[in-house]
């Protein structure tokens, strides 16, 4: 049957021609029985492929473009490593880019979609304001955000559930009796931070638990702020609260640093669950951290290999608690 083309064998499949370009390309992407079906039609109707079509569809550069706000973070490294483990496994490179600011991270952000040095962008915690992430949709590259949602033509993102997280963590703290439990946040630009400063706010509405301005305490994610937040607290004399939920295990370590300098003991939960947090025993919210790379990077590989026409579906990544015996578990035998 002459002159059957792509968009013929794909009306005839009942599937979309990025379906059927997936199938020709052998992408796991594709239900095993779509799969036999559209083979079986490409046999009967003796479909070949243009070998030119074929090789401009192929012009990738087998590398995913990757923008992190900086290096200091365990948290970071684990992402990366999940992120990683699925590129390599499909035969793509990351390209690693960290930016120093705002202004350096936008023009990160606009380079990489201009130039297509890369075949998506992913991009981990940065905040590119709402006119950049449109400004994306004009062009072809995909971006993939993690941590911060976004809408947009070729544009998925992979969150965090940071709600069922925080509100986990005060209710296990509220569980031991404590009631002036203190918030440790992150920046106030951070859509994680902002997420779980608002379930803890919740749950200890919930629970019946003073909500003021004094036992929210600004941090920036990072050990130092954690470390100067509680300097700040114990420069006012005032007595300390009775547990202290920290909204990542960074600020949680400092905090925790500033209290033993002074010989002083509070219970508190962590969120991210890093490495380090093991060691301590810091009782803390457990974040798949490779996961979310994983996710990211199939993600952008569903995007190029041809999104169906409802696109790419976001995913977000269930958390959990982990108690060991910074809560005060271990003193007061309390079970989660």
């Amino acid at each position: 049957m002459a002159g059957i083309t792509l968009q013929e064998v794909s009306r005839r499949a009942g599937v979309s021609t990025a379906t059927v370009s997936r199938v020709l390309n052998n992408s796991p992407l594709v239900h095993p029985d779509t799969r036999r079906r559209v083979l079986r039609l490409i046999k009967q109707l003796n479909y070949h492929p243009s070998p030119t079509a074929r090789a401009l569809a192929r012009a990738r550069t087998q590398t995913l473009a990757v923008l992190f706000p900086g290096i200091a973070s365990g948290f970071y490294s684990e992402v990366l490593c999940g992120m990683d483990d699925v590129a390599s496994e499909r035969g793509y490179h990351l390209m690693i880019a960290f930016s120093h600011g705002p202004q350096d991270q936008e023009e990160l952000f606009i380079r990489c979609l201009r130039e297509r040095r890369a075949d998506a962008l992913v991009v981990l915690n940065l905040n590119p304001p709402d006119a950049l992430v449109r400004a994306a949709t004009a062009h072809e590259t995909p971006v993939v955000f993690i941590d911060r949602p976004a809408r947009g033509r070729r544009i998925s993102c992979v969150q965090i559930d940071n709600e069922t997280g925080s509100v986990e963590a005060v209710r296990h703290l509220a569980a031991h009796g404590y009631r002036r439990i203190a918030v440790l946040s992150g920046p106030t630009d951070s859509f994680d931070a902002q997420q779980r400063l608002a379930a803890y706010r919740q749950a200890m509405r919930e629970h019946g638990l003073p909500v003021t301005s004094e036992l929210v305490w600004q941090g920036a994610f990072t050990e130092e702020s954690g470390y100067a937040a509680v300097q700040r607290w114990l420069k006012r004399n005032r007595s300390l609260p009775d547990a202290l939920f920290a909204c990542n295990d960074a600020m949680a370590f400092g905090a925790r640093q500033a209290l033993q300098e002074r010989g002083l003991n509070l219970p508190m939960v962590g969120f991210d669950d890093c490495e380090t947090a093991r060691h301590l025993g810091l009782t803390t919210v457990h974040v798949p951290m490779r996961q979310m790379g994983r996710w990211a990077v199939e993600l952008a590989l569903a995007w190029i290999e041809g999104a169906p026409n409802e696109g790419v579906p976001d995913r977000v990544v269930p958390t959990r608690l982990v108690v060991r015996e910074s809560c005060g578990c271990a003193r007061k035998g309390v079970k989660v």
